[in-house]
């Protein structure tokens, strides 16, 4: 069978990770949704945005099976429209897969994002003097915690995904903080995982997706207000020994979340749903 990732859009970060690189890494196609050649294949996984409703029901009654991956897409008034075309979901979280199987009567699967160290690279933990304190994640959050700038000298941000490996290998602590409450719930792990994966140690709110790959105080920290988030971030500042721990907890635990152990989950939950093998 053959299987093709769609989008309507391709400039977000977050299609580019769970739809172009996973197209890759599974060997099939990455589309966007107007590419008439969507008709040649057998499944369609649409990410974060459903398809042109028109185009999903002429794809439907052709009998190609098409799955929505809304990853943080909680605007569910879309998919709602296309409910009768749409044969399966993939949630972003376990929290995320039971809200989409009591709203939907479809196969729904949770399938956590890969991380996007592929290389495994890992950051040196140095002593407690000049840290660089980082934030990689979208512009609108940061605004959020741009008050930490009053708190730290070295901060570091990249809101516009120009080179994540660099970005990631020139911080020392993370940091994350969002008051979203469908994010709260229903979110991916995808922020957390990242600094995992090079062995950052983070600070973030507490998030249901986060809780999911990190424990708070061996991988990460977990914080409920700005007050808080200050005083982890100069705790993990103040002590080297702890963010060694925690570096090397948070290195080892993202490994199980390489892309090369992604993807046979998308495999066994398009066999095991749909009794479906891809090419």
């Amino acid at each position: 069978m053959k299987l093709a990732f769609v989008a309507t859009r391709q400039d977000l970060t977050s299609i580019k990770i769970r739809a172009i690189q996973m197209a890759k890494f599974l060997n099939c196609s990455f589309l966007l949704d107007t590419d008439k050649t969507c008709n040649d294949y057998d499944i369609l996984i649409y990410v974060k945005y459903p398809g042109d409703i028109e185009l999903m029901g002429e794809r439907k009654k052709k009998g190609i099976l098409q799955i929505m991956d809304p990853i943080d897409n909680f605007e569910f008034k879309e998919f709602n429209k296309r409910k009768d075309f749409i044969d399966g979901f993939i949630a972003a979280s376990i929290s995320h897969k039971v809200l989409l199987s009591k709203m939907y009567s479809v196969p729904v699967e949770s399938i956590p994002h890969h991380h996007s160290n592929f290389n495994e690279k890992k950051i040196s933990i140095k002593p407690n003097d000049n840290l660089v304190i980082g934030y990689v994640g979208d512009k609108t959050h940061y605004k959020k915690v741009k008050f930490l700038e009053k708190h730290f000298e070295n901060i570091f941000k990249d809101i516009k995904y120009n080179n994540l490996e660099k970005s990631y290998l020139s911080i020392d602590i993370g940091f994350a903080y969002r008051i979203d409450k469908m994010k709260i719930i229903y979110n991916s792990s995808l922020k957390l995982l990242n600094y995992m994966s090079y062995g950052i140690p983070s600070v973030l709110n507490f998030e249901n997706g986060y809780s999911e790959v990190g424990n708070h105080g061996e991988h990460c920290l977990f914080v409920e207000s700005k007050k808080e988030l200050i005083e982890s971030l100069k705790f993990l500042s103040e002590n080297y020994e702890l963010r060694k721990k925690m570096s090397e907890a948070g290195f080892q635990k993202a490994k199980d979340y390489h892309y090369t152990k992604i993807v046979p989950k998308y495999k066994s939950f398009l066999f095991d749903s749909f009794k479906m093998d891809i090419e």
